[in-house]
């Protein structure tokens, strides 16, 4: 009797152990044609020529049986720029990403960057974002709440048509208890190329590479878009190991306002466990241009 009570402890001690030590990975979903028209949803440090105010805001909506499910952020800043050396940007980015129906990630960040003009051709950025991030989750057996501090960031060169990117995301790593399970924001990193060729005085081709090197979460995407007059482009990427995606941009300039909106549609071509399948995305953005 007493090497069952003593098997049963040991038990009950080991299974306590276990699920102290059980940890959840929680890496933020993203919109896969955030670089069309909101850069600044994949690096903090993207700032606008010529602007003096901008807004944005994004959807993800998702079909089947997640078509409850949606995602949204919403962004705002003023910009100063001083002649030709400098420009400075101060924003507000609002986000909230559903990942199933019991379960919203809300965050909201304080952005700040500076691009520096090396020459008429070519610029470096640096931004940092600092906030709240929070993970809420809410059902009818049970409910919780992870709060915690978050920051990003980034830097981007740029040399004529062409930009790269980088940032460091989820940079303070911050590790909370949330039931039986620990979640862990690990901090990551992620890379991006844009480049521009003109074939005409009213054509051009857009590529695009997104890259984020997480292990067993990889994302690598690559993307090409004909477009005419920078006021309508098409194109497609390919989401490798998940799917593909077909968008459409538009944008409309006035003298001292553009406005671009984004639609697209991503597939589950290769995967059927991706995050990012089966759902569309509509992204809009607003810039209010210093008059010269």
């Amino acid at each position: 009797m007493k090497k069952i009570s003593l098997l049963v402890i040991i038990a009950g001690i080991a299974q306590f152990i276990l699920c102290q030590q059980v940890a959840s990975l929680s890496y933020p979903d993203y919109f896969s044609t955030a670089y069309l028209n909101q850069p600044l949803l994949i690096n903090p440090a993207y700032i606008q020529d010529s602007a003096v105010f901008s807004s944005g805001l994004a959807y993800k909506g998702r079909s089947g049986e997640f078509k409850n499910v949606a995602s949204i952020a919403a962004n705002a800043g003023i910009f100063i720029n001083n002649k030709a050396s400098n420009t400075q940007a101060s924003r507000i980015i609002i986000l909230n990403e559903k990942e199933g129906a019991y379960i919203s990630n809300p965050k909201v960040y304080g952005n700040y960057g500076i691009k520096l003009h090396i020459n008429t051709y070519s610029s470096i950025s640096t931004g940092a974002s600092f906030g709240y991030h929070g993970i809420n989750y809410t059902a009818p057996s049970a409910s919780g709440t992870f709060n915690s501090l978050d920051g990003n960031l980034g830097i981007i060169l740029k040399v004529k048509n062409s930009e790269l990117g980088a940032s460091a995301e989820q940079l303070l790593g911050n590790k909370q208890q949330l039931f039986s399970n620990y979640i862990y924001m690990k901090r990551y990193y992620q890379f991006y190329l844009t480049t521009q060729k003109f074939l005409s005085p009213s054509w051009g081709l857009k590529g695009h590479l997104f890259w984020i090197p997480r292990k067993n979460y990889e994302v690598f995407n690559l993307s090409g878009a004909l477009e005419y007059r920078t006021v309508f482009g098409m194109g497609t990427s390919v989401r490798f190991g998940s799917g593909m995606s077909f968008f459409v941009n538009f944008k409309i300039s006035l003298p001292t306002n553009t406005l671009r909106l984004s639609l697209n549609y991503n597939t589950n071509t290769y995967s059927h466990t991706s995050r990012l399948v089966n759902n569309y995305e509509a992204i809009l953005s607003y810039e209010l241009k210093k008059r010269n």
